[in-house]
């Protein structure tokens, strides 16, 4: 059974593959702490005013995304992983993904991301 932290971080997690948050640098700096960095699937290290700047000129892509656990760390930290799915161009993209969301006083920011692209295999799965 899901917790209602899982839950909530879950819906904020979604809320951050939606079209209009990510072309919204309002919302945007909302939902990611100011120290906020991303290891994206390319190597590549991200703070939020790349990732700001970067999904303002985003080509559109379809994604969903399953499999969520969540793992309380402390009272204000905790981590949500889960599998993605990709579609952009008609180019499909499966990544297992890693958030770490801190509580403060405006409420749960996400600081840390990591996605890692995979190529399914049933064995290894």
């Amino acid at each position: 059974m899901e917790t209602a932290l899982a839950a909530h971080l879950r819906a904020l997690e979604l809320r951050l593959l939606e079209p209009a948050v990510r072309a919204s640098r309002e919302e945007l700096e909302r939902l990611l702490d100011p120290q906020f960095v991303e290891f994206g699937a390319s190597g590549r290290r991200f703070e939020r005013g790349d990732i700001v700047a970067e999904l303002a000129n985003e080509v559109a892509a379809n994604y969903r995304a399953h499999d969520f656990e969540c793992i309380e760390l402390s009272p204000t930290l905790a981590q949500l992983r889960y599998l993605s799915t990709t579609v952009r161009g008609g180019q499909v993209l499966q990544a297992r993904r890693s958030s770490l969301w801190q509580r403060g006083a405006s409420g749960w920011r996400m600081l840390f991301h990591q996605g890692t692209v995979f190529v399914q295999d049933a064995e290894h799965s």
